[in-house]
């Protein structure tokens, strides 16, 4: 059983109910009973033993009959201990079948089979046999160990199952008798059984009858799809052909500018670069595409992820590097058109896709637009205006339409939680059995995704009184308030007091499977704001350039890009309630955002004012990452 539980267990989940549940058991039990037996013919003297069953006496009946009442009682009084020092006893490995021939076949085994076989092998031979080799005290205890230790149970578990085996064990080595306890154990094992049956009774209540990933497919679907228009074998291609980066490399060496490496990691870049060049080659050809989209075959929301998610990360790094390496070379027109595939497939995982596809697109965007800053610094003024121009339109072109955060897919993700945790009455309430309720002290997988360790006994009080029509009502409510205010930026939101969390609290009358799914969407919509501010960052300091090519000085403000056509529209400043913040300063100037202390730190250099220190997001001047000794690194503005 113990190798059955490290090779098919998983969090706490059996991934073949058959095999752990039944095959292996039953196939522990015929050893339990073959193991004696055998070893009693091969050496006899040293291994046979004495099943005596049952005295005929008053007081054995008495006992018999008392003894599964001191083993309830005792586990009960382990468990409020286990609970007051602050552990948790499971239920054990969670049992996902709900096909009745199976659970009654385990319910026979758990009640009957089991108990009769492990007290015949624990009580009658091993303790037996470690009696008379060791004495009965150590067998006593010896015993209730290995008993207890191959239930496979955390700390909690294992001490009742420890106290259950050293109380049979005691009975065994006082009174001799096998029966008593056998029954004893059938007696306590058929209780568990009638509150597995009831927990099973409520559990079939628990239906998913809508199909959500079905939904999604069809709403996130193009409108007059055409497969030939799909960008999506051509990433699959990418990433099938993607090269992972040698360990030699760290995730800096492929972020900072290329000459600032030691000589020989640049051969491993430039390495690295050629072996990926068909991967890329087929995400630039991804990117000529119209849209980006992908048909899921899976049982669940909870189970759609990006594909190959850290490899799309990765890539995006790859083409950066590609485009520092042009810029190196001088190849400034080709360097900006691998930003430019860059930010395209960026684009193709916005609008209706998943939350993780969108945070990936994002974190592409901004990747991107970190690359073309460093470019533009460590260009010297060899950038021509028509390259800048070049290279701004079509990114203004691409940016034009907003990119905020869609909600779809999350709302699909809430309301299938919903069928997957609470009842269905038919008529559209419910509630969440008894059995989900305690065990939200080992929380169910998708909440685990979420990094739900443990609940605490108010917590799960609060989850036992929620109700299905209710939380589906909340839900619905929710979303409609995030569509309503995800167009707002952090300052706006902060200037009308408006408060995400707070506001869904009081809205969901603290609902906890809500405050569950829900904790950091404030910051996701956050992100959405700030890679937009990143983006127009870029565009402002290309603006700028090209300004003073033109003109042979920056300008003294941003209106004046403006005025002369330079860019559309003041980029905002998604912490304040103006443009972002430019100064002009001898021949250089500095353009930066406001942190998240909404305040204006003079251009601090931060990553968005997080953290004790505040400060301000900088785009201009760059702040150059470089090495001390070969592999310390450190930041610093130019």
């Amino acid at each position: 059983m113990l190798v059955g539980y490290i090779v098919l267990v998983d969090t706490g989940i059996s991934q073949n109910d058959l095999m752990f549940f039944l095959v292996l058991p039953f196939l522990s039990y015929f050893l339990m009973l073959i193991c004696p037996v055998i070893a009693n013919r091969i050496i006899p003297a040293l291994i046979s033993y004495d099943l005596a069953w049952f005295q005929k006496k008053r007081s054995e009946i008495i006992w018999s009959f008392l003894l599964p009442l001191i083993l309830i009682i005792s586990a009960a009084a382990i468990r409020l201990l286990v609970k007051q020092l602050g552990m948790h006893i499971t239920s054990g490995t969670l049992l996902l079948t709900m096909n009745t021939a199976f659970l009654v076949v385990y319910s026979f085994r758990m009640a009957l089979v089991g108990p009769v076989v492990e007290e015949i092998f624990w009580r009658g031979f091993i303790q037996d046999r470690l009696g008379k080799v060791f004495g009965p005290w150590i067998a006593l205890f010896t015993q209730a160990i290995a008993f207890a230790a191959v239930h496979v149970r955390p700390i909690g578990g294992f001490l009742e199952v420890f106290v259950i085996g050293l109380i049979l064990g005691l009975w065994r080595c006082k009174r001799k008798t096998l029966l008593p306890v056998i029954f004893a154990h059938i007696i306590t094992n058929s209780l568990w059984c009638v509150n597995f049956w009831y927990n099973h009774t409520e559990l079939v209540k628990v239906k998913s009858k809508i199909d959500y990933v079905s939904q999604f497919n069809e709403i996130s679907k193009p409108a007059n799809y055409d497969p030939n228009n799909n960008a999506a074998n051509y990433y699959k291609n990418a990433f099938g052909l993607f090269v992972e980066r040698p360990e030699e490399l760290s995730k800096l060496d492929i972020k900072i500018w290329p000459k600032d490496l030691p000589e020989e990691k640049q051969v491993l870049l430039e390495n690295w670069l050629s072996a990926n060049s068909d991967a890329i080659k087929q995400l630039e050809l991804g990117t000529q595409k119209p849209y980006y989209w992908v048909e899921y075959h899976v049982n669940s929301m909870w189970d759609i992820s990006l594909p190959d998610l850290k490899k799309s990360r990765v890539l995006t790094y790859a083409i950066c590097l590609r485009a520092k390496n042009n810029a190196m070379k001088g190849h400034f027109k080709e360097a900006f058109s691998d930003l430019l595939t860059g930010y395209k497939f960026g684009k193709h995982l916005s609008g209706t896709k998943t939350l993780i596809e969108q945070l990936v697109g994002i974190a592409t965007e901004s990747l991107l637009a970190e690359a073309g800053l460093q470019i533009i610094d460590n260009a010297k003024g060899k950038l021509s205006p028509e390259v800048l121009k070049h290279f701004q339109e079509n990114l203004q072109s691409l940016s034009s339409e907003k990119s905020f955060i869609d909600l779809t897919g999350e709302k699909f993700t809430f309301h299938e939680s919903i069928q997957m945790t609470f009842t269905d009455d038919g008529k559209g309430d419910g509630y969440i059995p008894q059995i989900s309720v305690e065990n939200m002290a080992d929380p169910p997988p998708y909440l685990r995704a979420l990094s739900i360790v443990s609940m605490s006994d108010e917590q799960k009080k609060s989850w036992a009184k929620l109700r299905r029509r209710e939380t589906a009502e909340y839900i619905d409510k929710v979303f409609e308030y995030l569509n309503s205010v995800k167009h707002k930026t952090p300052a706006q939101l902060h200037n009308e007091g408006i408060n995400l969390q707070k506001d869904i609290a009081e809205m969901t009358n603290n609902n906890q499977l809500i405050l569950l799914l829900i904790p950091a969407i404030d910051r996701f919509l956050q992100i959405s704001h700030r890679s937009m501010a990143e983006t127009n960052g870029l565009i402002t300091t290309l603006a700028l350039f090209r300004y003073k090519a033109d003109k042979g000085s920056f300008p003294i403000s941003l209106q004046e890009l403006v005025s002369s056509n330079y860019i559309k529209e003041l980029p905002m400043d998604p912490y304040s309630e103006g443009p972002l913040v430019y100064k002009r300063m001898d021949s250089d100037f500095i353009l930066y955002s406001l942190g998240v202390n909404f305040e204006d730190d003079g251009g601090k250099p931060s990553k968005w004012g997080e953290g004790e220190q505040g400060g301000d997001q900088v785009f201009w001047p760059v702040m150059r990452v470089e090495r001390e000794n070969g592999n310390k690194q450190k930041g610093k503005q130019k």
